[in-house]
């Protein structure tokens, strides 16, 4: 989310709503509602507002981790001080978010609309949204190291609520450390052509090059990704506007002379093997590419391809996360048409997959006692930590008296263990990678971690070569060593 405005424009914020010059949880819920672009509407009125949204704002993510908080008091509070809201109730068991309904002054549309907030140079210069600071490289530096200390106490407390994801954490204070010479190299030497071919783009449509303009815009100001780790999750997310957050084809004009690694149809591959799926196993062992089979269902033109490519793969891995197929379907038909989300379950590879996916989570809802002890875990963390699978008493006499179907609640909590698992045996596989970084630090460093692969600015480019190939075999080694897995998988690269 946008860090810094012209100074007018946070003047007028004020002038507005004096409050939230008092109250930085208000302030940063209006930051919310000006830019994260999470809407329910085209009016631009209704606001999809998460619960952890609302913790951010009042610094409450630990009592949210405890399931002690609540978003709704907030609410209340910001409505009396700062402006009338209303909001609808959100659901848990229904996967429904809360929708607040928040318009704002004119003054302030206005600013948005022309785009004033981010004219520094006529509107009274630069600032950071919260604190009022002016944008210097002074106070930029003094930014990071307060954000960088504020996401190493939220992992410490992640970590500590069932003590795992010590890959995480490695991989963490390893990206936490890279300097941040090496992407203020790249983004001044670069953004301005990037800005340049994405304004240049006639097929992209006018929502797609502002979100995109605003994430090039962005990067001016933060410079170096942040990283965080969230509950029920083995992953380290984007911690706000990231080079990742930009489609590959501009990341790699924005990342020239780096090289990016990837594993080959990662979790697809991890769950061949986890899941037993014999038909996937032996087509991902004989190299052969996921995604030729959905552009054969599904041609695009040329222009449309990394879009498309992206859908793709968001859509496949949704299914390992455990969204329902009729969901999937929904955002298929939206995408190309009626008809689609058909055409996409008939899959051969898509049919296999859900067909696998149901049978685990009806093992799992089966394991004695109601808990899963996973043979991951020895991986990554205490091997006596378990996964709660089984119903729970009220879900048990619901399930005998009501239904007889498998309960929302309980089915969440089986496809997260089954997510959470597969990021697991890839936290595994990755981070030796980090080890083997830290070991040759004076030939490359790693500059981007993006789940699945991860980015590398080789220091000595008469090196290049060489390095890959032991950054290749050391993967190699790896999935050779956890046998037991049997994960049909390679990691390949990219010379940007």
């Amino acid at each position: 989310m946008r860090q810094t405005v012209s100074k007018k424009f946070r003047d007028e914020i004020i002038k507005c709503y004096p409050q939230c010059a008092v109250d930085i949880s208000y302030m940063r819920f209006l930051q919310y509602r000006l830019f994260s672009n999470n809407w329910e509407d085209q009016s631009k009125n209704l606001i999809k507002v998460p619960q952890f949204a609302l913790a951010y704002c009042e610094d409450k993510q630990k009592q949210l981790a405890n399931k002690n908080y609540q978003g709704h008091l907030f609410l209340q509070r910001f409505r009396k001080d700062v402006q009338y809201i209303t909001w609808t109730d959100w659901s848990y068991e229904e996967g429904r978010c809360r929708v607040v309904e928040f318009s704002i002054a004119a003054s302030l549309d206005a600013f948005l609309a022309q785009e004033l907030y981010k004219d520094y140079q006529n509107q009274g210069g630069r600032v950071y949204l919260i604190s009022g600071a002016k944008f210097t490289t002074r106070n930029r530096n003094a930014e990071l190291k307060k954000a960088q200390a504020k996401l190493r106490k939220n992992l410490e407390h992640i970590r500590k609520c069932r003590k795992v994801r010590k890959g995480a954490a490695k991989v963490f204070f390893y990206m936490m450390k890279v300097d941040i010479k090496h992407y203020i190299k790249i983004i001044d030497s670069n953004i301005d052509t990037v800005e340049l071919a994405i304004k240049n783009r006639i097929d992209l449509t006018e929502t797609k090059k502002k979100v995109y303009l605003e994430t090039v815009d962005c990067l001016r100001e933060i410079k170096k990704p942040m990283l965080h780790g969230v509950q029920n999750s083995w992953r380290l997310y984007d911690a706000g506007v990231s080079i990742t957050g930009l489609p590959r084809q501009y990341r790699k004009m924005l990342c020239k002379g780096w090289t990016e690694f990837d594993i080959k149809s990662s979790q697809l591959a991890i769950v061949s093997s986890k899941w037993n799926i014999p038909t996937i196993h032996k087509f991902l062992s004989e190299r052969n590419s996921v995604w030729d089979l959905f552009f054969n269902v599904f041609p695009v033109s040329t222009n449309e391809y990394e879009d498309a490519k992206r859908f793709f793969k968001e859509s496949l891995y949704s299914v390992v996360f455990g969204k329902a197929e009729s969901s999937i379907a929904k955002d298929y038909d939206k995408i190309f048409g009626l008809g689609a989300g058909k055409k996409f379950s008939d899959i051969w590879l898509v049919k296999d997959l859900f067909d696998a996916r149901e049978a685990e989570i009806n093992r799992l809802a089966n394991e004695p006692q109601g808990r899963y002890y996973s043979l991951v875990a020895g991986l990554t963390c205490n091997p006596n930590n378990y996964f709660k699978t089984g119903m729970s008493k009220g879900e048990l006499n619901k399930f005998k008296k009501e239904t007889g179907v498998m309960p929302y609640t309980q089915r969440k909590r089986i496809t997260s263990a089954m997510a959470q698992e597969v990021q697991m045996i890839e936290m595994a596989i990755l981070t030796p990678i980090i080890d083997l970084a830290e070991k040759n630090s004076n030939n490359y460093v790693i500059t981007l971690w993006q789940h699945d692969g991860f980015s590398v600015k080789f220091l000595d480019k008469s090196k290049r070569d060489k390095c890959t190939k032991v950054i290749v075999n050391r993967f190699k080694t790896t999935i050779d060593n956890l046998k037991v897995f049997n994960i049909p998988t390679y990691l390949e690269y990219e010379h940007l």
